[in-house]
């Protein structure tokens, strides 16, 4: 079985479409989204919809949780708030009542989803764990592999047999598990990436051959920034969509 993993879309409708686009080639059995399906980019609602009709198993990130509590919004960098009150603003309905049923985690075909470190939190990222925090994390599922988000890096945490904790950037196309070890992947970003890699990114876990995935391309990125520059959105959202 193969199950793509997706992360970090933050509204950006054009490298969403090309992501999904891909998939449909690769032979996949179910889509999951480790959350932040809306922030910084212009199309939040075009982004729901569109998971939504591909019935891609999403989870709470903290910019969806912003979008519906006040507090976790001030919290945010100007940045952040900016984007937060333009995708209030601009959210239907049909799409804030979506968010909310967002879940917090998910457990099913052999592995775990959160956004940002398992259990279930989604404001703490996995590359600034220290070794405790992250055996914490390990004790804190059973599956081999946890998938999570809100880093927008590609990154590796190996828990050996030994009970070594090893970090590497995920900077491969493959990554094959061993046998004896647990990991918590970090799967990137589609729509905000920031590895100085502005191609929209995704994993691929094939649960037969326990080998990883990553697959990168380009998509229209000129577009998604003309929509955040018309939107009125921080300039910022966009200029960092280009590569250094």
């Amino acid at each position: 079985m193969k199950l793509a993993i997706i992360s970090d879309i933050h509204s950006n409708l054009e490298a969403l479409e090309a992501v999904l686009q891909d998939i449909k080639t690769q032979n996949v059995t179910a889509i999951y989204c480790t959350g932040d399906l809306v922030g910084y980019g212009a199309n939040p609602n075009e982004v729901i919809e569109l998971l939504w009709q591909n019935k891609v198993r999403c989870l709470m990130g903290n910019h969806d949780y912003a979008c519906l509590d006040q507090r976790t919004r001030d919290e945010m960098i100007r940045n952040g708030r900016e984007s937060i009150d333009y995708t209030k603003r601009v959210l239907t309905p049909e799409s804030f009542d979506l968010l909310r049923k967002l879940l917090g985690f998910i457990c099913e075909n052999e592995i775990y989803l959160t956004h940002g470190l398992p259990p279930a939190s989604f404001e703490e990222y996995l590359d600034m764990q220290n070794k405790n925090e992250l055996n914490q994390a390990f004790l804190s599922f059973t599956e081999q592999v946890a998938f999570v988000g809100h880093t927008h890096l590609f990154e590796v945490v190996e828990l050996t047999d030994s009970g070594k904790i090893e970090k590497y950037e995920f900077d491969f196309s493959n990554l094959d598990l061993k046998p004896t070890s647990r990991y918590l992947i970090s799967a990137g970003s589609v729509g905000q990436p920031r590895d100085d890699n502005r191609e929209a990114g995704y994993l691929i876990y094939d649960t037969e051959t326990h080998q990883v995935i990553k697959r990168t391309f380009q998509y229209n990125v000129e577009l998604t920034i003309e929509k955040i520059k018309n939107a009125g959105l921080p300039d910022n959202n966009g200029r960092r969509l280009l590569k250094d």
